[in-house]
């Protein structure tokens, strides 16, 4: 498996500099009063990151954008690992569906009509 990247934010005043940074990050949220940058890279130049009680100075906008960020990144993951997930999905249903014929011999014998009966009470299931 591919190692993990950890994503940060980190927040910015707002100079010429910082404004061409944000330009450049692929997540960065330019308010009136500062920049926001979500990145996995290097921590940007004179930009604090944002963690532990920081975090709750956060407006509502800023905690949507953080959101649609994280979102972008668990669809692009969930498409790149499409192929295995359907794999393994697949795998746990085969593991299931033999588990649940194994019970069903355990339980089954025959019905009253000779039948061999897999455990199902209700006979439009048989």
């Amino acid at each position: 498996m591919a190692e993990e990247k950890v994503y940060r934010l980190y927040a910015l005043r707002v100079t010429q500099e910082s404004v061409e940074t944000a330009m450049m990050a692929r997540f960065s949220r330019i308010a009136p009063g500062y920049i926001l940058i979500y990145t996995a890279g290097e921590q940007p130049k004179n930009s604090l990151e944002v963690k532990g009680d920081d975090v709750n100075r956060l407006s509502k906008a800023d905690e949507d954008w953080i959101m649609s960020c994280a979102a972008a990144l668990l669809r692009e993951r969930l498409k790149k690992e499409k192929p295995q997930t359907m794999e393994n999905l697949s795998r746990m249903v085969d593991q299931f569906a033999a588990a649940l014929e194994a019970e069903r011999e355990k339980l089954g014998g025959t019905n009253e009509k000779g039948a061999k009966d897999h455990g199902d009470r209700d006979e439009r299931t048989q």
